[in-house]
């Protein structure tokens, strides 16, 4: 069977290496970010990639550097046919991708859209209904090289990052065993991408979750699901952080109690009389609120919460 050495980091590539894994290609190594500090404590902490090859037995490798002549040395020494990545975090220098037959890529958009570190954050935030995974060859620029295959998927309305990094996941693993034994046999022709239609995505940073409410009910919405889990959309309220996990457009955006505050300005919170729903006003209506964490506390519902809110308060930026 083929010799691959797998290269991966976070959660989205756990299901190509298990399914490369159980398709019984030969894995001679696992390539993966070093362990970094997490957690309130800053415990030293594994990526998920790592603890997952370790449970199958397979070799794990963890360079400092994929430039340094000692990781080229090593690769050469385990004389791959392919090297396949998933969401490995760096782009591998011209020394490494000569090594094997192919380097090839499980990209997490319908490239040549969303080339970079967050395609699936990007998806999310621009409102696309249709999303999906591209296998790929990798060369030396972000996410350029020629189209193997690839597979697209609807994005409802409440989908957020989380599930869609899951779902492109699994259909990435899937694509890819798909496609390796025609790529390996020559049945798959690669196919350049269409320069003319790039688009290149920065990595999402902490201050990316700012909502800001001047912004229409749908665009705020996207911001909510596409920092979910990670970085979070925030906003202030009284000087304290407040996270919002998840949001809904609602039917009616207009009116959505039977309190009308649709002459106040964007940020304006609205609780039902019931107290049982928050939501607030952006530039063309009202965006509903579900769940959400007030900083000093945990993450809530918006029925076990809205008491801490009173009608005609202003929500801040930060």
């Amino acid at each position: 069977m083929t010799r691959v050495v797998f290269m991966g980091t976070p959660d989205f590539a756990l299901p190509s290496m298990c399914a490369l894994y159980k398709a019984g290609y030969d894995i001679a190594a696992v390539v993966t970010q070093p362990d970094k500090p997490r957690g309130r404590h800053m415990k030293m902490t594994p990526p998920p990639v790592k603890e997952a090859a370790a449970e199958l037995g397979l070799r794990v490798l963890q360079p400092d550097s994929v430039k340094s002549d000692e990781f080229s040395d090593v690769i050469q020494d385990l004389n791959p046919e392919l090297i396949v990545t998933a969401a490995y975090g760096k782009i591998l220098p011209r020394r490494i991708l000569e090594i094997p037959r192919a380097c090839i890529n499980v990209h997490a958009s319908l490239l040549p859209k969303y080339r970079g570190a967050s395609p699936i954050q990007a998806c999310l935030f621009n409102g696309d209904e249709i999303s999906g995974v591209t296998i790929m060859l990798m060369d030396e620029g972000m996410d350029t090289g020629d189209i193997l295959t690839q597979s697209s998927v609807a994005v409802p309305l409440d989908m957020n990052a989380g599930e869609l990094t899951d779902k492109l996941a699994e259909l990435g693993a899937d694509l890819l065993t798909e496609t390796l034994p025609g790529f390996i046999s020559g049945e798959i022709i690669p196919l350049k991408q269409n320069e003319s239609e790039a688009t290149v995505v920065r990595p999402v940073t902490r201050s990316d979750g700012c909502i800001d409410w001047t912004l229409d009910v749908r665009s705020v919405h996207d911001k909510v699901r596409g920092c979910y889990p990670w970085p979070g959309a925030f906003s202030s309220l009284n000087g304290k952080r407040i996270k919002i996990f998840r949001s809904s457009v609602p039917v009616n955006i207009y009116s959505p109690c039977d309190i009308c505050y649709s002459d106040q300005i964007q940020g304006t919170i609205v609780v039902s009389p019931d107290k049982g729903r928050i939501f607030i006003k952006c530039s063309d209506g009202f965006i509903e609120i579900h769940d959400l964490q007030i900083e000093g506390c945990r993450n809530l519902p918006a029925s076990v919460c809205a008491h801490n809110f009173a009608n005609g308060a202003v929500l801040g930026g930060n």
